[in-house]
């Protein structure tokens, strides 16, 4: 059976993408590795490896749901899990939470999360132990930009020793 590792994402227009891709290329650190400019996304909700029927399933909920296009801020930025051991560098999103909960109800219990929803672009990931507490409190109010998401996909994400590679599977417009 052939499963696909998926997640929803929403796209982010490309003057904002160029303005976190430069700050996340300022980290010189060693083991600090930017996200490439054409993977910087939002996640809305990750599914991990599903096969092709829950897939086919999750793209008729999604398809019937009716939801108005959000306004989305991007700003400051923090790191998970935890200053003390960073694992991912990103920049925070605001704005999204209706809409996520709003995609929950409709998928319904089997995809909902354990893990309170905290809107954020992964910028860079962390292969070793670094201190950023200068970085952080730096860069904690930088606003980088606000759009209105119009759709979000959803999307695959095949792993490869060179970072993910991600194909759109379906769009789904808010309108």
């Amino acid at each position: 059976m052939t499963v696909l590792r998926v997640f929803l994402a929403v796209d982010i227009p490309e003057k904002i993408k160029k303005k976190l891709v430069l700050l996340a290329g300022k980290i010189e650190k060693e083991g600090v590795i930017p996200v490439s400019e054409q993977n910087i996304h939002i996640t809305l909700k990750f599914f991990g490896d599903l096969s092709y029927d829950k897939i086919v399933a999750l793209e008729s909920k999604l398809r019937g749901m009716s939801a108005l296009p959000v306004k989305i801020s991007i700003k400051g930025i923090g790191v998970f899990p935890s200053e003390e051991y960073v694992r991912v560098i990103w920049a925070g999103c605001i704005g999204l939470e209706p809409l996520v909960k709003q995609i929950e109800a409709e998928l319904g219990g089997a995809f909902k999360s354990e893990e309170p929803f905290v809107g954020h672009i992964t910028i860079a990931r962390v292969k070793k132990k670094v201190n950023l507490r200068d970085l952080i409190a730096a860069h904690k109010n930088d606003s980088f930009g606000e759009f209105t998401a119009e759709s979000f996909e959803l999307r695959s994400s095949q792993l490869t020793k060179v970072g993910p590679i991600y194909s759109t599977i379906s769009e789904f417009e808010l309108k």
